[in-house]
């Protein structure tokens, strides 16, 4: 025992010395806890050593923090992102002495200088001879534009990073880049949102011919990250090798819809040459950035309609005319970037064809997005001709005596802004505060303003038509359903294609069936060629295509009366809400639904007080032609439920007895 004691301690004293140590500490959360911890004892320092004192103790241990920062780049995009960083803006309120702008005086010079240290290190890193590292850089600067996006975050920092466009640029179109850089720097660019037209320009460099696929590629699918940004959800792909795709919810990046707008004009020409290559790879973001573009700009025009619909009937004021102002600059890019989509007509046309399934799909949605787009520019089309009346009045502040005349700089340059536009855009502005824009006489607009939505009427009627034709030889779902979507895009325009929609309520898809059937309905009393088919659909096995078709009955209102029988045979079966559906399809048709008074009054024992409640509305639409159900509509004033009541007792007032 003791001899095996004794060797166990000769072993043990000739064991080799580790001298390995401890990874060191993290500089990075030393930032955080000064930002944290000693950001929260400053009032009481303040209170304590007095303002100045307090603030050299704070200023001593940030810029320890920042010595003890290594200068890699990981750790330094670390520190500009951290959320502890107390007032990376300072409100326009904010004074000397305020406590915010005495954060903001010591925390702001400490972060200027670790953005002036993160912008040289990049310089530094992309030099290296090493594609892996140049690579990660890339990677790295893509993040902390991703992260200065955040709304708790600092905007500014994106603008502040904004000079490293144009190193990426550089580095993505050089001849000496190996095209894995080339790649990473083409989708680091997608962040750029402050410098759109370098990214335009240098995603136009690589989707070049020259440019080998996966090169082309990167940068259609740059173009489309870009615009995919500007919506609720947003899909990154990750510059460095081995890091897959993932997807995050994210809210919308702050952009003004000015600056939307004109993005979207710079990038939708991109968009399209990438459309035109030969690989699907490349066509099918290309095609996708396209639809984003759409959609954005659709949003854009419908959230101006709304706006200005508020102003409606109003006296206008300074204020409300520079909201008009601003949503007309707004149009004027939206009008551009369709006079783009027209020009794109025949590469939107051969992708709708295409030979790769999902490109087809996406450029069927791609035209169903112009559609929605051309109906948000009539709504705002339509609220313009609205206030048109309005536009030339005089403001209260004009006549103001006490209120300052503009600087003449500023004068010229307002005015200059307004006379830029198309005729009929110079609006709002009085004799004393601009020179009278041409079309106003005595403060009235001549002409209407007019958006370039009709100018997508040829366009769209051409491209849906040859999309619906050839659906007798496509066998593809996802191609029928996104045909059947473009149609019901085109609004008003469909109505040729009602013969077209009527057959494909026989689609089997049920959601060809759906969509063809709840764009039938919004074409009202001209579907009614489709009244059989949509008759016979009322009985498909699947409810939600069955409403469809009855809602769409209703909605075509008295030309649908020869479905009155079929529809009174509906209330008498299936579920409640078939039920609810047939009730109101009659009430659309109106006065020719009368013979389904009978059969309304039974439902007054229905279990569902929905349908007790529609069933005796609709009967007291009937006036004194429905006075043989008074008694029954007597027995639901004392319903157990409000609506009943109220409904029934309307009723008998209606009738009159």
């Amino acid at each position: 025992m003791r001899s095996a004691a004794l060797f166990f301690l000769v072993a043990v004293l000739h064991l080799p010395q580790v001298n390995a140590q401890r990874f060191k500490s993290d500089p990075v959360e030393k930032l955080r806890r000064v930002l944290s911890d000693d950001y929260k004892a400053l009032p009481a320092n303040i209170t304590r050593y007095g303002l100045a004192d307090a603030k050299q103790m704070y200023t001593r241990k940030l810029q320890e923090a920042l010595d003890g920062l290594d200068s890699s780049l990981s750790n330094t995009s670390r520190a500009l992102l951290l959320l502890e960083w107390n007032r990376p803006k300072l409100s326009p309120s904010a004074r000397e002495g305020d406590f915010d702008f005495e954060v903001y005086s010591i925390e702001r010079p400490t972060r200027t200088r670790l953005l002036g240290r993160f912008i040289t290190t990049v310089g530094g890193s992309l030099k290296t001879t090493s594609a892996a590292q140049q690579v990660a850089c890339c990677n790295l600067i893509a993040e902390t534009l991703a992260g200065s996006g955040d709304p708790l975050s600092d905007d500014d920092l994106a603008r502040e990073l904004k000079p490293l466009g144009r190193t990426l640029s550089k580095l993505a179109t050089s001849p000496d880049t190996v095209n894995e850089v080339r790649i990473a720097a083409a989708r680091a660019l997608a962040r750029f949102f402050s410098a759109v037209q370098t990214a335009a320009e240098t995603w136009e460099a690589l989707l070049d011919k020259s440019q080998p696929e996966a090169v082309r590629r990167a940068a259609a699918e740059s173009v489309e990250a870009m615009l995919y940004a500007t919506s609720g959800v947003e899909r990154l792909t990750a510059s460095e090798p081995g890091v897959t795709a993932r997807e995050r919810t994210v809210t919308k990046i702050s952009i003004s819809r000015d600056a939307l707008a004109e993005m979207v004009v710079r990038l939708i020409p991109v968009a399209g040459l990438g459309a035109k290559d030969e690989f699907a790879a490349v066509r099918l973001p290309s095609v996708r950035a396209l639809q984003e573009a759409a959609q954005a700009l659709e949003e854009s025009a419908r959230a101006d309609a709304g706006r200005l619909a508020d102003v409606v009937g109003k006296q206008l004021t300074e204020s409300i005319r520079d909201d008009i102002l601003y949503s007309l600059k707004v149009t004027k890019s939206i009008n551009e970037a369709v006079k783009q989509y027209i020009a794109l007509s025949e590469t939107l046309r051969l992708r709708a064809f295409d030979t790769q399934g999902t490109v087809r799909v996406e450029a069927r949605a791609t035209i169903g997005a112009l559609g929605r787009l051309r109906v948000g520019l009539l709504e705002l089309e339509s609220v313009l001709g609205k206030i048109k009346s309005d536009l030339g009045n005089q403001f209260p502040s004009v006549n103001d005596p006490e209120k300052k005349p503009e600087k003449k700089s500023e004068t010229k340059t307002r005015e200059t802004e307004i006379l830029a536009f198309p005729s009929g855009l110079g609006l709002v502005a009085a004799d004393n505060v601009l020179p009278k824009p041409k079309g106003v006489t005595n403060g009235k607009i001549k002409s209407e303003f007019v958006t370039e939505a009709s100018n997508l009427d040829e366009m769209l009627r051409e491209l849906v038509s040859r999309v619906v034709g050839e659906q007798r030889v496509d066998d593809d779902v996802r191609s029928r359903r996104s045909a059947a979507e473009a149609i019901e895009s085109l609004g008003d325009l469909g109505k040729p294609l009602v013969p077209i929609l009527s057959r494909m309520l026989n689609d089997k898809d049920l959601f060809v069936r759906w969509i063809a059937a709840r764009t039938l309905g919004k074409l009202g009393e001209d579907a009614a060629p489709a009244l059989q088919n949509l008759v016979t659909l009322m009985e498909d096995p699947d409810m939600g295509v069955t409403i469809s078709a009855l809602n769409a009955l209703g909605q075509i209102g008295p030309a649908a009366s020869e479905a009155v029988p079929s529809l009174i045979k509906r209330l008498g079966t299936g579920d409640a809400e078939v039920r609810l559906a047939a009730i109101r399809a009659l009430e659309g048709i109106g006065e020719a639904s009368q013979a389904a008074l009978p059969t309304l009054a039974t439902l007054f024992d229905y279990n569902d007080a929905r349908i007790r409640r529609e069933s005796a509305a609709l009967v007291g639409r009937f006036q004194s032609k429905a006075k043989p159900y008074i008694d029954a509509l007597r027995k639901l004033v004392d319903d157990r439920d409000a609506s009943v009541r109220r409904a029934a007792s309307a009723a008998i007032l209606a009738i009159g007895g």
